[in-house]
Parts: C-alpha cells; structure tokens; sequence
C-alpha cells in the first residue's frame, strides 16, 4: 500500500483578488509536490480571501470563483500535476430554491484531481458572532464528503 503525504498549504489570500489568489495556491502545489504530497489542503476561501462579506451576495464574484477553481484544476493538469490531490476553499452557488433572500452560496472545500472537481463540501456550522457573519452570508450545508486516492509519487519533480 502506497504511503499518503498531506500538505498544509497556507498561503496570504488578498479579498477579491481571486487570479493571484490561485497563482499563489499553484505554487503552494507545486511546492508540495516538488516535497513528496499526494494531498494538498489549503485554507477556507483560498480562492477568494476571507473574509468575502457581502462579496458572497454577488452572482458574478460568486461564479467568477467556481470559474477559478475549474482553472486551477486544467493548470495543475498542465503542470503535470494530475495526480495530486488538492482541497481548495471557494464559495459556490446554490441552486435558487435553496437561496435564502439574501444568501445565495455556500462556503465550501472542492476536491480537484485529474483536472476535474471531484466532491464538494459545504461548510455545516456558520458561525454568527464577534467579527462572523456568515449565517448572513451563506446558506448551510447538509452533506457529507469522502473520498478515496491512491497515492502515486511526484519524483519528476524533484
């Protein structure tokens, strides 16, 4: 059985700035690889900086962000990153029925690998206090997510 290295990437995501926000989290890949992961995670709303406010009420920011995360996932491939794993945080859109007024997305981490999105979580528990405000801000998800690798190694890299 193949061994898992997991990486903490942290990275200084600026608000809004979501292209040089995904280059700074393609070079913690890089980085990562280059080391020995098969799994990078990253922080909560990576692509957009956090926190977004009332960035998360916008349509277009909001897409513009899922938009980056699909990007991503055909840079990492280019880079001949296909087999790694990587958990990237971004706000998503729900479907209008699930829309609360005001909220229109959820706060979620997507599974990318082999230039797709292969799961998505949606943050469960919003915080609503001292400088949160996300139970204004986002709408609550309900569901799970695993998911399974096979670990493979990154030495072309190195």
């Amino acid at each position: 059985m193949a061994k898992v290295r997991l990486a903490l990437a942290q990275i200084n995501p600026t608000v809004g700035a979501i292209e040089a926000n995904c280059n700074q989290i393609y070079d913690a890949c890089v980085a990562a690889a280059k080391a020995g992961a098969n799994v990078v995670l990253l922080g909560e709303m990576s692509v957009t900086g956090y926190p977004i406010e009332d960035l998360a009420t916008r349509e277009s920011f909001v897409t513009a962000a899922e938009n980056a995360v699909g990007l991503l996932a055909d840079r990492l491939v280019q880079g001949g990153l296909s087999d790694l794993v990587v958990v990237v945080g971004h706000p998503a859109l729900v479907a209008p029925e699930h829309r609360n007024g005001w909220a229109i997305a959820q706060n979620c981490a997507t599974v990318v690998t082999g230039g797709h999105a292969v799961g998505r979580y949606a943050k469960h528990h919003l915080p609503n206090y001292s400088v949160f405000d996300e139970y204004r801000n986002f709408i609550p998800g309900n569901d799970l997510l695993c998911f399974e690798h096979e670990a493979t190694s990154h030495e072309s890299l190195q």
